[in-house]
């Protein structure tokens, strides 16, 4: 019998954050905790993975002016002990005045129509080589976008 372990594993990740009364943004790094499967365990001892946080944010000017900001991760085991700890920087894709200008007017009866989005999908891989540990499995997974600026849908 050949086992073969699964490709990709996805789970959502729900940010939560503190709004400021007093100026209407966020107060705290917006963070998120995801659980894994407790009763059986999702990744396969020995196996490597890649793991990575996909961020869809809006080509709003806040966060055309926001430049780098950090995405940090956080793996815990059963006993809420910390396996892994990482920050990589992530920005959105840079792109001239003139070369939003012209994309914009080729795209806007799409978005007009609703068929396009002014968005990007920033995909930032926290943990390239992550080697599950068959005695501390990973039940946890946490994330925190150190900006209090970022402006995301998901």
């Amino acid at each position: 019998m050949i086992y073969m372990p699964a490709i990709t594993h996805m789970r959502p990740v729900n940010m939560q954050f503190k709004a400021c009364m007093e100026t209407g943004g966020q107060c705290s790094f917006p963070q998120a905790h995801v659980t894994l499967n407790e009763k059986q365990r999702l990744l396969m001892q020995g196996q490597e993975y890649k793991v990575g946080i996909k961020i869809d944010m809006p080509e709003s000017p806040n966060n055309q002016d926001l430049g780098m900001f950090m995405v940090c991760s956080e793996l815990k085991d059963a006993d809420n002990l910390v396996r892994a700890h990482t920050c990589r920087s992530a920005m959105l894709e840079y792109k001239s005045p003139s070369i939003r200008t012209i994309q914009k007017l080729m795209t806007l009866p799409m978005i007009l129509m609703g068929f396009l989005e002014e968005n990007q999908s920033i995909a930032v891989e926290v943990f390239p080589k992550y080697v599950e540990d068959v005695n501390h499995p990973i039940t946890d997974v946490y994330v925190e976008i150190q900006s209090h600026k970022i402006e995301f849908y998901k």
